[in-house]
């Protein structure tokens, strides 16, 4: 029967697809000047991104270093910084601490001080005694003088409070001038016909002109580095008497100093809907930001000029293997654990074989990452290397073993200085990922060559060494090799000491680049129905994804097979599940692949033929 004349429009949703893992992502786990302990939740791209967070390069660690030869190279990092646990299965044994603002000391007299009386106080040690000299404002003024006068103190002045009688002498305070005192711990009244009650409290804040709480702020991070910032509250710059600039300033690395201007304070808002300060809070990466309570105090309220250093932060006790290596309950390589987007974790200047252990263990428990393992730098033998590698007790494709060293010059002394060879290591592999795919080999003469290096400490690259350089990879070492006029990574060996295709890292990469893509599409049919249809669409979005991997672009497989009862109709004719399995909501799949290996060997066979013979085309 003839239809009438129509368009049709049909729909393929292909939004629904195997997903595109992130590229190029390094977990990297070492010693900073600061930053955040223990939480790598930020990527870094470039060094200036890191030094900003973490610092730049130290005397006491290689670490920095390496983590921005790795990002001058094209890496992108994650990074936990480490410090000392004195239990690393608790993370509030953590040593290193925060540094505190200075605290506000007040001297507050609860009446005048009158004719006879002496101000007594102990000021770290130190006695003050301070007669009544012509009145209460006098007296007071001398009081202050005479505390300003002791070593121990910069500064202290003479405050009236708003809406009381009393009299309130501020002494601020900073990293030089943190004040013990004695006497009933605020000093006393003696002599005259009556005496003013004397108390002392402290505030941990930014205080206003009368010497009351305004705001309170607090580093962000653990670490000495913060004992050099300091708030400063200033002038507002658009001349509002009643406004004020405030500045957070490192006194060492100006490029941390921030600057939030002409902030007013309106009325006198409780802490819970006080927003004066939320550019800072959402803003500063140094500070936090508490509000203090105004509501009883009196218009216009602003803090008064000052500067508030912070002090006592410390960077806590000395580093050990344990702190590197960490517990489950999120410490050392464990920080890594809520993330899923690299294909690599590392302490690259770590060739503790305690750690090397450990980290392998760490990969191979969750299968989606390989360890980068480094043999130490003073390992210079051939005997000498296989030893050390022998003591990490690898065996596991999820791990890879390097060693060779370099030479570099260090950008700011100019002097050559000899590293870890994991942090070029780092962006070779990443190179690879991007411009190939994670399953390239990332060394050999095309690949593995690194840039701005003088050259190794422990060369294998000469061919009367050829004996040794394999006696190396037969035990899995991938040797940093001085060759052909550069330095390059020679072998691409994963730790497993049975020889198979999991021997070679591309294909070990490749497994993990699999299961990294087809995970989030897999986990999308859970809690669907499982029934023909389901099995059916499930084959049809891996299949685009499986021939990029097969095709002449990508270059990862030679063939493969997904067999999962996607063409059957009818449950009697099920191969790969059963009739039961299904029943309760199983389904499986079985993947083959041929994967395409790196060359890892090349013959050329030459012969020499009598002179009559021609070799001419016919």
């Amino acid at each position: 029967m003839p239809n009438t004349a129509t368009v049709n429009v049909n729909i393929l949703d292909l939004s629904f697809s195997v997903s595109q893992i992130t590229k190029g992502i390094v977990f990297m786990e070492g010693i900073t000047e600061r930053g955040p302990i223990a939480n790598p939740n930020q990527v870094f791209r470039n060094f200036n991104q890191f030094q900003r967070v973490y610092g730049g390069l130290l005397s006491t660690t290689d670490f920095p270093h390496l983590a921005k030869r790795a990002l001058d190279g094209g890496a992108a990092l994650r990074v936990s910084r480490i410090a000392h646990y004195t239990d690393i299965t608790d993370p509030s044994t953590l040593t290193a601490l925060k540094a505190d603002l200075a605290l506000t000391t007040r001297i507050v007299f609860d009446a005048a001080i009158v004719t006879g009386n002496t101000y007594n106080v102990i000021i770290d040690g130190v006695p003050v005694s301070v007669p009544f000299n012509t009145d209460n404002d006098t007296t007071l003024a001398d009081i202050a003088t005479a505390i300003t006068a002791l070593g121990s103190v910069n500064t202290a002045y003479v405050r009236v409070p708003p809406s009381t009688s009393g009299t309130i002498i501020v002494i601020p305070e900073d990293a030089t001038n943190v004040l013990s005192m004695g006497l009933g711990n605020a000093g006393e009244i003696t002599g005259g016909a009556t005496q003013a009650g004397v108390t002392k409290n402290t505030h941990v804040g930014i205080l206003d002109e009368h010497g009351n709480l305004i705001f309170s702020a607090f580093i962000k991070y653990e670490g000495a580095d913060y004992n050099n910032v300091t708030v400063h509250i200033y002038p507002a710059s658009n001349g509002n008497a009643n406004a004020f600039n405030l500045g957070v300033q490192h006194t060492t690395d100006s490029n941390l100093n921030e600057s939030y201007p002409n902030l007013l304070i309106i009325g006198s808002p409780q802490a819970a809907i006080s927003h004066y300060l939320d550019d800072v809070i959402i803003g500063s990466q140094l500070i936090d930001i508490t509000y203090g309570d105004l509501s009883s105090y009196t218009q216009p309220v602003r803090p008064m000029n000052q500067a508030k250093q912070f002090n006592g932060g410390s960077d806590g006790g000395t580093v050990t293997i344990q702190d590197y290596v960490g517990d489950s309950v999120g410490t050392g390589l464990h920080t890594f654990d809520p993330y899923d987007d690299s294909m690599v974790v590392m302490a690259p200047e770590i060739s503790d074989s305690i750690f090397n252990q450990a980290g392998s263990v760490y990969a191979a428990g969750r299968r989606d990452l390989q360890f980068f393992a480094h043999l130490p730098n003073a390992s210079t033998t051939e005997t000498a290397l296989i030893s050390a590698r022998a003591t990490t007790a690898i065996d596991t494709p999820y791990a890879s073993i390097f060693a060779g060293g370099l030479k570099v010059v260090n950008p700011i002394t100019g002097l050559t200085e000899n590293i870890s060879e994991l942090g070029d290591v780092a962006y070779l592999s990443t190179r690879a990922e991007h411009a190939y795919g994670a399953w390239r080999s990332f060394s050999g003469p095309e690949l593995g060559v690194m840039g701005n290096v003088v050259g190794t400490l422990n060369n294998f690259g000469g061919q009367g060494q050829q004996a040794s350089l394999n006696a190396l990879a037969n035990r899995e070492i991938n040797m940093v090799v001085d060759r052909f006029n550069k330095t390059l990574l020679w072998d691409c060996y994963s730790g497993q000491q049975s020889y198979s295709k999991l021997s070679q890292n591309g294909v070990v990469r490749l497994l993990i680049f699999i299961e990294k893509s087809l995970r989030p599409t897999l986990e999308r049919y859970l809690q669907q129905p499982n029934d023909f249809g389901s099995w059916k669409q499930l084959a049809g979005e891996v299949t685009p994804f499986l021939d990029y991997l097969k095709s002449t672009q990508a270059r990862a497989l030679f063939d493969y097979k997904w067999d999962g009862d996607q063409d059957k109709t009818n449950l009697d004719d099920l191969s790969v599940n059963n009739a039961t399995d299904v029943g309760l909501g199983k389904y499986k799949v079985d993947l083959y692949l041929n994967i395409i290996p790196a060359m890892v060997e090349l013959t050329l066979n030459i012969t020499v033929t009598p002179s009559n013979i021609s070799f001419s085309s016919n």
